[in-house]
């Protein structure tokens, strides 16, 4: 084959590796001395000469040196040619080690999972478990899809449905050091951060409002797409948030909230409740026993109705109050999907309506929330609903 054929058939991660074959096949073109029949004979009567001598007197205490033989050159040029192939084989080598460092391992993919080249490419692939993402790509996850990224110190990145980051920053080496920076516009991260080895390493998450900067914890990010309010929980460790020059620091069972041009609200304690809703209120509702106070910043996906299930995830504040930051229902009172021209769409905390195609009718999810822009009087192509906020992927025509 080729070696023009060789290297336009390398895959991405390969391609770095075209000039070492390149050189290969050029060192191996180079003309190899030979000898001729007459000179192989000639050698061959001095070496059993050199034998039958060898015999007859005992040799002299000297240093070896190399008999000026023809095939001599022959050996030296092979011997050279290995070690320059053994030489480009190691380069190779850790060229291939360094540039995986340098990146993260989809460990897990459910759905469907997309990836970019850069922040603002229009070309979108399909991302599958063993691919690996590199510097400036960005990532984005479906409905009902989710991914999870192993870096080469072990550290894990997992992404929520309907969720869009990019790495700006992807570095490491085989010994442990890492440093990422990962540029969240959209959706739900969970990040499991291992103890760093050396000063070196950094680990930050930027979103729209807001920062959050580790040395080996566990926490997660919530990004809202609509205003870039942006949540950070933490699990284990400390995570220094900041935003408009203030940094707190937020502890393992604290959250706090972060919001474009403000300071991070103060750390709170956070709670996730899951029962039965018994008593429900436009600034209050009660499950499983406890009160919980509703906000105009709590965000309600779906419909709280009495003696249903509904989960709760929210933070204590100032006075030992329960407050909500999500409510979701067990069970949503329209569909979750669908395809129609826009009529009109509400406030934050207002209604979306629809009409459904040629059939007439319309789509009226109560306590729904805006979507991510706008397609005036055209067909909305996979309008989605997710925890947070409506969004869509593309207009019709």
């Amino acid at each position: 084959m080729p070696v023009e054929e060789v290297i336009t058939g390398l895959s991405e991660e390969e391609k770095g590796l075209a000039p070492l074959i390149q050189l290969v096949v050029e060192v191996r073109a180079l003309p190899q001395p030979e000898l001729s029949r007459a000179q192989v004979n000639v050698q061959k009567q001095k070496v059993l000469q050199a034998a039958r001598e060898s015999k007859l007197q005992r040799p002299e205490k000297s240093v070896w040196k190399p008999p000026n033989w023809p095939f001599a050159t022959v050996l030296a040029g092979g011997l050279a040619f290995l070690v320059l192939v053994g030489i480009i084989l190691t380069a190779s080598l850790l060229w291939t080690g360094q540039h995986r460092a340098n990146s993260a391992l989809l460990v897990d993919a459910n759905g469907y999972v997309e990836v970019a080249s850069a922040k603002n490419a229009d070309h979108w692939r399909a991302l599958e478990q063993g691919d690996r993402v590199y510097a400036g790509q960005r990532i984005r996850t479906y409905p009902s899809s989710n991914a999870t990224l192993r870096f080469v110190d072990g550290s894990e990145l997992s992404l929520g449905p309907m969720t869009d980051l990019t790495f700006s920053q992807l570095v490491g080496n085989r010994s442990g050091s890492l440093q990422v920076l990962v540029s969240q516009q959209s959706g739900e991260t969970t990040h499991q951060v291992v103890p760093f080895k050396n000063d070196t390493s950094s680990y930050a998450v930027q979103t729209p409002s807001g920062s959050a900067s580790v040395h080996g914890t566990r926490f997660g990010v919530v990004v809202n797409p609509l205003d870039g309010v942006s949540h950070f929980a933490v699990s284990s460790g400390t995570v220094a948030v900041s935003s408009a020059n203030r940094e707190v620091p937020v502890s393992a069972g604290q959250v706090t909230t972060t919001r474009p041009n403000s300071a991070p609200e103060t750390p709170a304690y956070m709670f996730d409740v899951t029962g039965i809703l018994t008593a429900y209120s436009p600034s209050q509702l009660t499950v499983a026993g406890i009160s919980i106070a509703i906000t105009e910043m709590t965000e309600i996906e779906g419909e709280p109705i009495l003696d249903r299930l509904i989960h709760v995830e929210g933070h204590v504040a100032d006075g030992g109050v329960w407050v909500a930051d999500f409510i979701t229902t067990e069970a949503m009172p329209a569909p979750s999907s669908f395809s129609g021209a826009v009529d009109a769409t509400g406030d934050r905390r207002g209604h979306l309506r629809a009409s459904a195609g040629k059939r007439g009718g319309s789509f009226q999810p109560v306590g729904g929330y805006p979507w991510e822009g706008t397609c005036p009087g055209r067909p909305v192509q996979d309008f989605q609903l997710y925890r947070r906020a409506w969004a869509h992927r593309s207009c019709g025509s």
